[in-house]
């Protein structure tokens, strides 16, 4: 049974979860299951904190249905990049020079997510301050592709790349200044999604991210294993009473606040993209004991 939920899409967890067809505390045992057959030889999740994850999970459990806001998560098991706090666990950004360093609050992504019913279980590896396209550091290590381990998962975001692939969690954060989503998600087939500038807020605690690009210019998105529609809108602003310094230049008012909907046609052109792309198999003579096992 964990072996089968490892292997759903973001969608279809939600779809269980919010039927009650399945349990956070479920997802969550799935996920660790595929994290210790894994992530020994991946390295993509770098820290895990599944008592913070658990005591969310209940919280979550106890809550009425009737009391849930559109777009809710139900209790999906995400991973976030370690440039970002999430409020009581380890927050390197790859360095040395925070490699003590534990979050005392949550960034405001951290804070959203968690508040539509995502829950945190583990930080994703990355490079020393997000700058490289490849993911390795001097506290953690490589992370490797899990289609083939002798190849790289790409960067900044490898590590939320590889742990998608593999199946350890079914959505995972990352950031995004000249590629560090949309690189890794296509070395690993998973799908990547970078936001137009002023999507999502700029406001970081994490020291570390504010060394690297994307403090300055970057974006906070996503790379999942399929699109789940609401979950560009959950980090935005728009659908919550956050203050002015928390949210996203469109999401307060300025250039572009009105979200155009898509023609046919183009729509049609970018389902038919992401499904050939999450239906992506290793090519022949690929490793594929660590994504398909």
């Amino acid at each position: 049974m964990k072996q089968e939920l490892s292997k759903l899409t973001a969608t279809e967890a939600v779809a269980l979860l919010k039927r009650r067809e399945v349990s956070p505390l479920e997802l969550i045992d799935a996920a660790m299951t595929r994290i210790e057959a894994t992530n020994p030889r991946l390295n993509s999740l770098v820290t895990l904190c599944l008592d913070r994850a658990r005591k969310h999970a209940q919280r979550i459990m106890r809550q009425k249905h009737a009391d849930v806001p559109a777009h809710y998560l139900y209790g999906l098991p995400i991973a976030i990049k370690d440039n970002l706090d999430v409020s009581g666990v380890r927050a390197t950004s790859g360095s040395r020079i925070y490699a003590d360093r534990i979050a005392q609050s949550s960034d405001i992504v951290v804070e959203r997510l968690e508040a539509n019913g995502a829950i945190v279980i583990g930080k994703t590896n990355m490079p020393e301050f997000a700058a490289g396209g490849n993911t390795f550091n001097d506290v953690f290590g490589a992370t490797r592709n899990p289609w083939d381990t002798r190849m790289t998962s790409g960067g900044s975001s490898g590590g939320a790349a590889a742990a998608l692939a593999a199946g350890q969690v079914w959505l995972a954060n990352g950031g995004d200044f000249g590629g560090s989503i949309r690189q890794p998600a296509s070395f690993c087939s998973v799908a990547g999604l970078r936001p137009s500038p002023g999507m999502v807020p700029k406001v970081q605690k994490n020291p570390g991210l504010r060394r690297g690009k994307q403090g300055r210019d970057g974006t906070t998105a996503t790379a999942r294993r399929s699109l789940l529609d609401p979950f560009a809108y959950l980090v935005t602003g728009r659908r919550t009473r956050a203050g002015a310094h928390h949210r996203s230049d469109r999401a307060a008012g300025g250039q572009g606040g009105t979200h155009h909907t898509a023609d046919y046609g183009a729509r049609r052109g970018a389902d038919l993209a992401v499904g050939r792309l999450c239906r992506a198999r290793a090519q022949p003579g690929a490793q594929r004991d660590q994504r398909n096992s």
